[in-house]
């Protein structure tokens, strides 16, 4: 699986090498939090180790080429935006829109903990609350990113400019 998800990847970033700004989806988020529930009180699982393993060896510490601005994710079922102090592209995670909400993410915990290595979170704003994420692409160049709730109203609305990002409101229910 390791050298098939190698090749994968780095074919994935050869396709965007000569575009300024990408962005990566894959099902499972690479440098997202999931909650753990069965760690009393409400623990964390950070990051998704066995792709980070395929990544650093292409990417270093960073795991994206420089030109990631975002990935998007599913898989978790909540609504989740990391963006990071350090150079890491945002993670986005739009997965709570399906069958079941996950526990809510502890926050408190997932702002002083690092997906991966290296990579320290400056902003994280999630809701296990039912809905969808839009993208929309602004003149300037950013992306508008929205989460609603299942009626369509914004939860939150965040801006994603050179990979970094900043919502308000910064928490969602």
């Amino acid at each position: 699986m390791y050298l098939t998800y190698s090749l994968q990847m780095r074919q994935a970033f050869d396709l965007g090498r000569d575009v300024a700004h990408n962005f990566f989806m894959n099902h499972h988020p690479v440098l997202g939090f999931a909650p753990n529930p069965s760690q009393k009180p409400t623990g964390l699982y950070p990051g998704n180790a066995a792709l980070q393993s395929v990544l650093e060896p292409i990417n270093a510490r960073l795991l994206f080429p420089s030109n990631v601005q975002a990935q998007l994710s599913g898989h978790f079922h909540l609504f989740e935006m990391v963006s990071f102090a350090t150079a890491q592209p945002t993670q986005l995670i739009s997965g709570n829109g399906g069958a079941w909400a996950d526990v809510p993410l502890p926050l408190a915990l997932a702002r002083s903990s690092e997906p991966a290595p290296g990579a320290v979170v400056e902003t994280i704003v999630s809701t296990n609350q039912y809905g969808f994420m839009i993208l929309e692409k602004e003149s300037d160049g950013a992306w508008r990113i929205e989460a609603r709730d299942r009626r369509g109203q914004p939860a939150t609305a965040c801006v994603l400019r050179d990979a970094k990002t900043r919502c308000i409101p910064e928490t969602v229910p």
